[in-house]
């Protein structure tokens, strides 16, 4: 039986990344200025952290919370396809991205850099 995507009235990819950071709040921010990502979704436990959010980056979504309990902080990888490389890749040092790889042109044809968030996930 084949794998198909649930119903889903947010309409979210059938995989979505879902990140446990340790201060949700500052990876929005960063999503926002680097990416600029809109914040969808911000759910808060009673001692105020976030239980969990959600951030639209182009035509997908990033889940996060906090961490809690084995889960997290996790550190994770991203592709993000973007039609100018080497713009989203300054825009994303500006907003406090560490580089890890400066843009390049690869064998593949595809164009592309990376930087660390200050979670320490990778988006290339």
């Amino acid at each position: 039986m084949p794998i198909t995507a649930l119903e889903n009235p947010r309409g979210l990819r059938s995989i979505t990344p879902y990140l446990f950071v340790q201060d949700p709040d500052k990876l929005i921010d960063f999503l926002k200025g680097a990416f600029d990502a809109e914040q969808t979704l911000r759910g808060a436990r009673p001692d105020g952290t976030v239980m969990h959010a959600e951030v639209r980056i182009g035509d997908s979504s990033v889940m996060m919370g906090s961490p809690i309990g084995k889960f997290g902080p996790l550190r994770s990888s991203i592709y993000l396809y973007v039609k100018d490389c080497d713009a989203v890749y300054q825009q994303a040092i500006k907003a406090g991205g560490i580089s890890v790889v400066e843009p390049d042109d690869m064998q593949t044809g595809e164009r592309y850099g990376a930087i660390t968030d200050p979670a320490g996930n990778i988006w290339w």
